[in-house]
């Protein structure tokens, strides 16, 4: 009678997938990890366009990184600073406010580090900041009429209509 062959195999070297519950409790783990809790004193000294030059900044390194997903949306709106470094920032929906929050410990240690300060991140969804897009031909004229006027002048010198 033959035995049956056991693999031997070390399952510590694979992957996760991203879309399982162990690929979360890894990412955790991984974020926890990377950020060490380095306590910074509160500079209120920050010079706002100092503060946006390093969002900026950590905004490329993300889309340098192929993390266009994150990069869009640091991008939809300006963050506004408030007193006690407080950072305001508007999205248009739930689903951008899932994908800051995930970024959120790399982000603000980022900050923290870049500008010797103790930020928090406030995220405020505003649907008006959705961006509408045109589906319709008149719809899509209007919106390239909007970036540029001439093509009204175009429209009436060769007599088109929408």
């Amino acid at each position: 009678m033959l035995e049956k062959p056991i693999a031997d195999i070390d399952s510590s070297n694979f992957i996760t997938s991203t879309l399982s519950l162990n690929s979360l409790e890894k990412n955790k783990k991984l974020v926890q990890k990377n950020t060490k809790s380095e306590v910074f004193e509160t500079n209120n000294n920050i010079v706002f366009d100092d503060f946006i030059n390093e969002w900026n900044s950590y905004t490329e390194s993300q889309e340098k990184n192929g993390r266009f997903n994150i990069t869009s949306i640091l991008r939809m709106s300006k963050p506004i600073l408030k007193k006690n470094n407080i950072i305001e920032y508007e999205i248009p929906n739930n689903t951008a406010s899932i994908e800051l929050s995930k970024e959120r410990e790399e982000l603000i240690s980022y900050l923290n580090k870049k500008l010797n300060a103790n930020f928090q991140l406030k995220v405020l969804i505003n649907k008006k900041l959705e961006k509408k897009i045109p589906i319709t031909n008149s719809d899509k004229y209007l919106f390239m009429n909007k970036k540029n006027s001439n093509l009204e002048i175009l429209k009436m010198k060769f007599d088109l209509k929408i």
